[in-house]
């Protein structure tokens, strides 16, 4: 018959089984926890990335479309003025040259663009702000330039590009000078983006300008300057080389891992190559058309305080889960030793009965052969007193018949 501590032991070793598996089934919950946390903190975070993301890039897009917008009346009103139609008809004239050249750096001098200059109906530039400096426009021709082309068709000219002569970028506004209803040529302004661009580099988020093929113009990382954000088909180098876009610049494509997120339009980057901040960052891209201009401007906005906020929410619900469980298992620990001690209880009063019981039976055995014995004992010392009683008797009996 099994004793018991036997059984003690049994019931002991079948509650700890109980509570490994309960422990074990806890912590797959928590694991789960944990998982759907992190996805559902990683939505969140990136989510507020990408507004405020979208927030800027209202802001970005203004700021240049204002800091272009204030330069690109000026050739149009250039054209429009006698004096200056009155220069175009007298081109070969060194007095008008020299005049002319005077017009243009004070132009220069009072919008602040970084080129003005004149081209006759051939594309020759026979005018120039930088007139006097080591490397003049005056004397080369840019009819290849869209811009030129543009402004002979009656249109505003816009365009921007490396300069083939300056070596520097800029956006360039043209208009067409006529007189009489004959073409004459046409007024440039080119314009500088260094100031703008510079002031990005001190904003929070990073900020990219790239032309209709993917090439990054702009860029508040120098590094991404002239670099695409994809390889560029044969069809898009020999649009660029035919109009000398960015001549001599190396337009490599930018390592980079692209993953749309949602339906939102906005874009997740990993930069894979020597080009980014650091290694493995991971950026938010939005972008908003600007078709007046010809490009498009983008924001990238970093990852890293979503991922860490992801990475803290993941840690809390874990911190969570981890109290949760130690509660849990210290009340079920507390519930299994209430429950042994109630088991053991309730089997110690059914042996505790069994032995009462088997203790009774034994006691009423013993109590019978007791009385069993007394009965016995009690017939022989009535024996003995009969017999006792018959000698007497018999004495008597023998003494009268003496």
């Amino acid at each position: 018959m099994p004793t018991l501590s036997s059984r003690a032991d049994r019931a002991a070793g079948g509650g700890r089984l109980r509570l490994a598996l309960q422990i074990g089934l806890a912590l797959a919950a928590c694991a789960l926890v944990v998982l759907l946390t992190r996805t559902w903190a990683e939505d969140l975070f990136l989510e507020q990335t990408r507004a405020r993301a979208a927030a800027k890039l209202d802001l970005y897009a203004s700021n240049l479309s204002g800091a272009l917008a204030k330069y690109q009346a000026v050739p149009r009103l250039l054209a429009l003025n006698g004096d200056v139609v009155a220069l175009f008809r007298r081109v070969g004239d060194p007095a008008a040259q020299a005049r002319a050249n005077l017009l243009t750096a004070t132009i220069n001098d009072l919008t602040g663009a970084e080129d003005t200059y004149l081209m006759d109906a051939q594309g020759m530039t026979f005018a120039a702000s930088n007139w006097d400096s080591e490397r003049p426009f005056v004397g080369h021709n840019f009819s290849y330039r869209p811009y030129f082309q543009q402004a002979m068709e009656g249109r505003l000219g816009r365009y921007f590009a490396l300069g083939t002569t300056s070596g520097k970028r800029g956006y360039y506004f043209a208009s067409r000078v006529t007189d009489n209803g004959e073409a004459l040529g046409a007024v440039v302004v080119k314009v500088s983006l260094d100031d703008i661009e510079a002031a990005w580099t001190a904003s929070e988020e990073d900020v990219i300008v790239t032309d209709p093929y993917g090439v990054i113009f702009i860029a508040s990382q120098p590094d991404w300057r002239f670099r695409s954000l994809a390889p560029l088909d044969e069809a898009a180098l020999k649009a660029i080389a035919e109009n000398r876009r960015y001549e001599s610049a190396d337009l490599r494509p930018l390592e980079l891992e692209h993953r749309d997120l949602g339906s939102t339009g906005a874009q997740l980057l990993t930069f894979t190559g020597a080009a980014a901040p650091e290694a493995g960052a991971e950026y938010i891209m939005i972008d908003e058309a600007m078709p007046e201009a010809g490009w498009t401007l983008h924001v990238l906005a970093s990852t890293q305080l979503a991922r860490s906020q992801t990475v803290t929410a993941m840690v809390v619900a874990a911190l969570a889960c981890a109290i949760t469980l130690l509660i849990a298992t210290l009340i079920l620990q507390r519930r299994s030793r209430f429950i042994e001690r109630i088991e053991y209880q309730r089997r110690a009063s059914v042996e505790l009965e069994h032995r009462v019981e088997e203790r009774t039976a034994d006691l009423t055995e013993a109590n019978v052969q007791l009385e069993r014995e007394i009965a016995e004992r009690q017939a022989a010392e009535a024996e003995l007193r009969q017999a006792q009683d018959d000698l007497i008797q018999a004495g008597k009996l023998a003494a009268l018949g003496q």
